[in-house]
């Protein structure tokens, strides 16, 4: 098979061996989209840009398997899952870039607060 039959076939074969393993790809991107969700503490805010690309890319990623299963012409064809993947890689790394960037100084923010919090009065029980 070469590559222009997989990515520009329009309908391609929902029994095939890439089937059950793209599924559970979609399936763990979805519930890493969950987990990013409920991130507490200093890095939320980091978490909270990884939850959109997360559960994007995992919806549609099984709305094109469905199409694959179902036969539906050119959603189901490689074409799209590669868009899928393409766009998913810009923006994952779009955001380590952000987080290279502003998690140091996220960190010394956090070091100077501690410090600050350590002199402040304490709450009497």
């Amino acid at each position: 098979m070469n590559i222009q039959e997989l990515l520009f076939n329009p309908n391609p074969d929902p029994s095939g061996a890439k089937y059950l393993p793209l599924l559970i790809v979609f399936a763990i991107v979805i519930l890493l989209a969950v987990g990013s969700k409920f991130v507490r503490g200093m890095f939320s805010k980091t978490a909270r840009r990884y939850f959109i690309p997360f559960l994007s890319v995992g919806i549609v990623g099984l709305l094109n398997l469905f199409a694959r299963y179902e036969n539906l012409p050119w959603l189901g064809s490689g074409i799209v899952l590669l868009v899928v993947f393409l766009v998913f890689a810009v923006t994952i790394i779009v955001n380590v870039a952000w987080s290279v960037k502003n998690i140091p100084a996220m960190l010394k923010e956090s070091k100077i607060e501690e410090r600050y919090n350590k002199y402040l009065p304490k709450n009497k029980k």
